[in-house]
């Protein structure tokens, strides 16, 4: 009985880790978090990410990067978050026009 009490102690505490993390880094972000859209508060709230959200919000959702790679591009500068558990895949699209 100790042992199943002893399992859900900590298995409540470990679903409220990732929870509490946001919390967190929604305090010491705080003036970027109050910045953000209704929408993207709400993905921020659930753990999600946009295209388009500032670094700062993936950093609010997600936590630090592993790696962050920076280029740039026509329209500007570009940053890529690269995090652990994850992977980065290329798509290449072929197109064919019969004859």
């Amino acid at each position: 009985m100790k042992r199943i009490l002893s399992l859900a102690l900590l298995a409540l505490l470990l679903a409220g880790c990732a929870t509490s993390n946001i919390e967190s880094r929604k305090k010491e972000r705080y003036n970027a978090y109050s910045e953000l859209s209704a929408e993207q508060r709400a993905a921020v709230e659930s753990g999600q990410i946009k295209v388009g959200m500032t670094m700062d919000a993936v950093y609010i959702a997600w936590g630090k990067p592993h790696q962050v790679v920076a280029g740039e591009k026509t329209a500007g500068a570009q940053a890529v978050c690269l995090y652990f558990g994850t992977q980065l895949q290329g798509y290449t699209y072929w197109g064919y026009r019969g004859s």
